[in-house]
């Protein structure tokens, strides 16, 4: 809302424009002023959040005071600055605004307008917010037909007694709480043992292993990785499911005579921790 040629604060969208009476002391004598004024802000905001918007207004001068700027001091346009005291929320609150130049009539009221932005923060609790109108003073920079300027001419409005200063009320609503994603227990994986037998079987030249893997609690799953050597020499590796805990790798073409050590390697799973075991045959 506009007062003076001032932002007066949010004002609801449906609100109509509100006007009040000021008396300024012009000339030396007491002068009444009218004021229209209405602005473009939200009439809701969250609390916390940043409020802006544009505000005009129009003050209404009387033909007496006209007369004078017109006659007496030769003005043929006008134009300067205001500043309103209000109560926004609950606290004091000053708003500047700017008067653009305007053309002084030869007769009649004098009507100037005066615009300016208007920014403010929403209180942190929700509720219904007042905004109310106080005092304003102005800077009226006079300008004569030959382009010269008087002023600026600093004039104090006082509020005119037994008006109703509410200007309009903001609704302030509490942000939106995002409900946090369901969290997952992170899970802990269960210890396991392996252990493997080895047989080799001379006819058919070829060597089995069959690896058994346990663990604290279920039946582990995944792959086990089962190498062959022979000293240092890596016959090969074989990688096997498990099924239901157990897995078979069988070596074929295993003839050398020797000690041979068999290396198992379970890897593990999301559930179960990996483990290991070694065993040996012997090829006479």
């Amino acid at each position: 809302m506009m007062i003076g040629g001032t932002a007066l604060l949010a004002v609801p969208a449906e609100a109509v424009s509100q006007t009040l009476t000021y008396t300024c002391p012009v000339g030396g004598a007491d002068r009444q002023f009218k004021l229209i004024a209405d602005t473009t802000l939200p009439d809701t905001a969250v609390a916390g959040s940043a409020l802006s918007g544009a505000a005009n207004a129009s003050v209404v001068i009387g033909d007496d005071v006209r007369s004078l700027m017109y006659g007496f001091l030769g003005a043929r346009a006008v134009k300067g600055t205001a500043s309103i005291s209000t109560t926004a929320f609950g606290a004091p609150k000053a708003f500047a605004a700017t008067i653009p130049l305007t053309t002084v009539p030869a007769t009649g009221e004098l009507t100037v307008p005066a615009a300016g932005p208007v920014a403010l923060t929403a209180p942190a609790t929700a509720g219904v917010y007042e905004i109310r109108a106080g005092n304003f003073t102005t800077a009226i920079t006079l300008v004569k037909e030959d382009n010269s300027e008087v002023g600026p001419i600093n004039v104090s409005c006082t509020l005119d007694a037994g008006q109703n200063t509410l200007i309009d009320t903001v609704t302030v609503t509490a942000p939106t709480t995002a409900t946090p994603p369901p969290t997952t227990a992170p899970v802990v994986k269960v210890a396991t043992t392996t252990t493997a037998k080895a047989k080799y079987a001379a006819a058919s030249k070829k060597a089995t292993v069959k690896v058994l893997v346990k663990a604290a609690t279920g039946t582990p799953t995944g792959k086990v990785a089962v190498t062959v050597k022979k000293g240092a020499k890596k016959i090969k590796t074989v990688r096997v499911d498990l099924s239901a805990g157990k897995a078979k790798a069988v070596f074929k073409k295993i003839s050398a005579q020797g000690k041979y050590k068999v290396a198992v390697k379970y890897a593990g799973s999301a559930t179960t921790n990996p483990s290991s075991a070694r065993t040996t045959f012997k090829v006479a």
